[in-house]
């Protein structure tokens, strides 16, 4: 991988991980408001959740910059099929996580990631029904304007 693209890779990570986390933060906020003792703490809360939000768009839109500048961003059956192999990537990978957490004796751990897996499982299995559902429209529609 050239270093551009590398950069741009990593710049996307960076970006999406960020907008999750302060997504994360801004929910933990609005948690927060709801235990405060004081009008001042829970408005302070409020603007704390809203800027969490506010910049998570940001970082949201830096991330759509820098995966449309990887061509990221196909037409929908491409995109699904990416998705597809993303999910399939993720069983693999928490499969093996949830083995060495077993191997560590961190039970609790391997479950946790087992679940996970299982749960990527079935957004293969959603995308790829999704996926023929595409493709036979698709089909139906050059076969119908022919």
């Amino acid at each position: 991988m050239d270093a551009v693209t590398q950069a741009l890779t990593t710049g996307f990570a960076g970006e999406a991980q960020s907008y999750l986390r302060y997504i994360l933060f801004s929910e933990k906020a609005e948690v927060d408001m709801a235990l405060a003792s004081t009008a001042e703490l829970t408005a302070l809360l409020g603007e704390a959740a809203d800027t969490f939000r506010r910049l998570a768009e940001q970082e949201r839109r830096h991330a759509i910059i820098y995966l449309e500048a990887l061509a990221g961003l196909r037409d929908t059956s491409d995109n699904v099929a990416v998705a597809i192999d993303g999910e399939i990537g993720d069983i693999a990978a928490y499969a093996g996580a949830a083995a060495a957490a077993r191997m560590d004796k961190q039970e609790k751990v391997a479950a946790v990631f087992g679940s996970v897996a299982a749960v990527e499982q079935r957004h293969e299995e959603e995308l790829r029904v999704l996926s023929g559902r595409l493709q036979a429209s698709q089909l139906a529609g050059r076969l119908s304007s022919s």
